[in-house]
């Protein structure tokens, strides 16, 4: 879980069988996933310190990688991208990466207030992005929206490693 900020998407994976390694840039959101996930993930969740640019896992260490409303915050998601690629395996079926993100969206004011780097990503944005990383073609869905829902659209792509 690449970013994994108060641990929703490692909380999803903690217990169901394997190993999951959480990452984040700040201790503050990795003391709260870890208080989200409890005991429950106590055993199989590798809480580590680390951006996703720079990721505190060894090379091709990981079958699969989430980074769930990351890439509107990074600099260049291409480079977080490849990134993710250097610690993927592509034994036994893995070298799988998802990214959930916002679609594009004109709200510019997420710059100034929530210190957005990018105002979502167009499927063809995403496309390209996966492809300078060094993924084959992504498989990008946008994501139903709650009926309430005020913020931008949300969309999941997945993508296997070219090697």
């Amino acid at each position: 879980d690449c970013g994994c900020g108060t641990g929703n998407a490692a909380e999803l994976r903690a217990g169901c069988g394997g190993n999951v390694s959480a990452s984040d840039p700040s201790e503050t959101m990795l003391d709260a996933a870890r208080k989200r996930i409890g005991e429950r993930g106590a055993d199989s969740v590798d809480f580590r310190q680390g951006s996703i640019e720079t990721l505190p896992l060894d090379d091709r260490s990981v079958d699969a990688a989430c980074c769930f409303l990351v890439m509107h915050h990074v600099d260049s998601p291409a480079k977080a991208l490849r990134e993710i690629a250097r610690t993927l395996t592509d034994e036994n079926g893995g070298g799988i990466a998802l990214v959930i993100d916002m679609s594009r969206h004109d709200r510019s004011e997420y710059r100034r207030e929530m210190g957005h780097k990018h105002l979502g990503f167009t499927h063809e944005e995403i496309a390209a992005m996966f492809d300078e990383a060094g993924y084959g073609v992504p498989l990008i869905r946008d994501l139903p929206g709650e009926p309430d829902a005020k913020g931008p659209g949300l969309f999941a792509a997945a993508a296997r490693l070219k090697r």
